[in-house]
């Protein structure tokens, strides 16, 4: 698809410029088919990407790439994808495509062995997983790309460690001629000896030459050893350093796994906590609200008249509040038992309010939804619903469970007064939990709110 789009761009830009004379016509594909040309153009999309003309500088970046193509430049190839990638990002309406060229740029710095490149491009690639908080792709490449470096630093070693192997060899060289010379010295002794030693003198002093020039040749060859021994301990002192920043490296890595680990699993015994107390109200307050209605309504229908009127609807009063108490008390009311469909009918039931009617729709067929996850969508509900009673002065709200193209959903429908998105997303505890709870489910989250036609939560898992 891309290749396709710098095809037409291509054409584009060779039609746009048939309106000049011909001289310049004969020269243009010859500058398009030039590096210089190549690097003009990443200019231009550079420059239009500073002014955040994002348009122009995909198109800009796109022309350069198919040039670079062409020339079958490799290094300004890379580039051109980098920066792609970088203008992508930022577009809002194709920052999803920025990742394919950042593997792009990963795969072609690999395929000319440019591994400080292929980091480079990783490194971009991770920001980009993390601002988009998809932490499990931003934590293998991450990883990938701490590999590449630790081998990159093995590679260096090896190749110092070479050279000193080299350094070595050359001295234990110079050392074999250094000693061959000693022996031809030690028979030009023996030579001089046996024609003058009528020359005591000469000789002695001839003897004390050569124990200077041996000293001198020892002191050098110490030297020497000692330089070499030094390199050697620094080269090992700076590998130690490496390996010891690559293991904090590693350790740090560990323990944000630890860390995010211990929040699902806070998040999880969080969720377990509330079901229990839900489990505890519903065993216990349940039973009794439900056998004194009961009671009440025998009451109520007692043909001797005795009960007055009033003293009926006292009553009612206070078991409905006693009902919204237990509620209030457990975080939600609904049964711990049954299907999801029917604890959400359950959750919408226990909604008693005289001006807010709630209707709830199932036409999900899907069954596959273990308990802590229906108890964690049921406190979705609950969060909104407690929303919608309290803020929204609602009268109605429609509650739809279904499914499409594989994922559960779950729709919420007021027609209340709307509220700003933005800033209870910011400052407001209620959408903040649901957002989290969402996102501990791995599901995405969408509200539209309008002050005239209330307001659309859609959460699908």
């Amino acid at each position: 698809m891309i290749r396709i789009f710098l095809s037409v761009a291509f054409v584009f830009t060779l039609a746009s410029g048939f309106s000049q004379d011909t001289a310049e016509g004969s020269t243009y594909t010859e500058i398009l088919y030039d590096s210089l040309y190549v690097e003009r153009m990443i200019h231009d999309a550079e420059h239009y990407f500073e002014e955040q003309k994002l348009d122009s500088a995909l198109f800009k970046s796109d022309t350069a790439l198919y040039a670079a193509q062409v020339l079958d430049h490799q290094k300004l190839s890379y580039e051109i994808y980098i920066l792609k990638g970088n203008i992508l990002e930022k577009h809002p309406k194709k920052s999803s495509l920025a990742e394919a060229n950042y593997l792009e740029a990963i795969a072609m710095a690999k395929s000319f062995n440019r591994l400080d490149l292929a980091t480079n491009a990783m490194d971009c690639l991770f920001h980009f997983y993390d601002n988009r908080k998809n932490y499990e792709k931003a934590l293998r490449i991450y990883r990938e790309r701490e590999s590449l470096l630790y081998q990159m630093d093995k590679e260096f070693g090896a190749v110092a460690t070479q050279q000193l192997n080299d350094s070595i060899s050359h001295l234990n060289g110079e050392l074999r001629n250094t000693q061959k010379a000693l022996m031809i010295q030690k028979d030009l002794r023996s030579m001089f000896q046996s024609f003058l030693y009528v020359a005591a003198g000469l000789v002695l002093l001839l003897l004390i030459i050569l124990f200077v020039m041996i000293s001198r040749n020892a002191k050098k060859r110490k030297q020497l050893q000692d330089e070499g021994n030094q390199s050697l301990h620094e080269e090992k002192t700076n590998t130690l350093d490496k390996e010891k920043l690559l293991a904090n490296q590693t350790k740090e890595l560990g323990r944000k796994e630890q860390e995010i680990g211990k929040l699902r699993y806070l998040i999880g015994e969080q969720l377990k906590y509330q079901d229990a107390i839900t489990k505890t109200v519903n065993e216990g307050l349940a039973d009794i609200i439900s056998e004194s209605r009961l009671q009440l309504e025998l009451i109520g229908r007692d043909p001797s008249g005795k009960l007055a009127v009033d003293k009926y609807m006292a009553l009612q009063n206070l078991l409905t509040k006693a009902s919204n108490e237990s509620r209030n008390l457990s975080g939600n009311i609904f049964t711990t038992k049954g299907t999801l469909a029917e604890r959400i009918e359950s959750l919408c039931n226990s909604y008693v309010r005289a001006n807010l009617k709630i209707d709830f729709t199932n036409k999900s067929s899907t069954s596959k939804v273990n308990a802590l996850e229906q108890m964690a969508l049921l406190n979705v509900l609950n969060e909104l619903l407690d929303n919608v009673d309290k803020h929204s002065e609602a009268t109605t709200v429609s509650v739809l469970l279904s499914d499409a193209d594989g994922k559960l959903m779950l729709h919420v429908d007021d027609n209340g007064r709307g509220f700003d998105v933005k800033t209870s997303i910011t400052k407001g505890t209620g959408i903040r939990k649901v957002i989290s709870i969402i996102t501990y489910l791995d599901g995405d989250l969408d509200i539209v709110s309008d002050s005239k036609k209330g307001t659309h939560y859609v959460m699908k898992l």
